[in-house]
């Protein structure tokens, strides 16, 4: 039964990510701490600025280039933002990334944007031109890099949406 509000009385409106947070049957979102919150906040805004980039000033390098950068910026923030289990002990506390989140994230960074970035090492040449002349002669470097990614990818569906998707055949 819903309680009137007493006259003279504020009535607050209920927090809507409380509100989907509790009813919400996928895994919810973490609740950050303020630390944590703005650093997902400033890579979020980033990361749309980005696209707006790529819509109107297009990389020289294709649509390849930018997918590579997207998804390597993106899949990062999964691992921060989603737990690795469905509930948490203290529903009140902020529910920061652990070190195993951090590293993953870290991980998904550096596997995520390996085809793009400029360093190499031995006979290895890095960046993209040299990832693209490789073509179907794909190094070990690139091989455990796309498995990586792939593992990554699947984890990261996992949090977001259970089982439902990467278990399914």
């Amino acid at each position: 039964m819903i309680q009137e509000p007493r006259p003279g009385e504020r009535v607050m409106p209920p927090d809507p990510l409380e509100t989907v947070g509790a009813h919400d049957e996928e895994r919810p979102a973490r609740r950050l701490g303020p630390r944590w919150d703005r650093l997902v906040q400033v890579a979020a805004i980033g990361i749309g600025l980005l696209v707006l980039w790529q819509v109107f000033f297009p990389f020289s390098q294709g649509g390849g280039f930018y997918l590579v950068i997207f998804v390597g910026l993106t899949l990062p923030l999964v691992y921060l933002c989603y737990r690795r289990t469905a509930h948490r002990r203290d529903p009140d506390a902020a529910d920061d990334p652990g070190p195993v989140d951090i590293g993953l994230a870290a991980l998904a960074l550096v596997v995520g944007l390996y085809p793009v970035l400029p360093f190499g090492f031995g006979d290895f040449a890095g960046g993209y031109d040299a990832f693209l002349d490789r073509g179907g002669q794909l190094s070990t470097w690139d091989t455990l890099a796309g498995t990586l990614l792939l593992v990554l990818v699947l984890e990261a569906a996992r949090r977001t949406t259970g089982l439902v998707l990467p278990g399914r055949r």
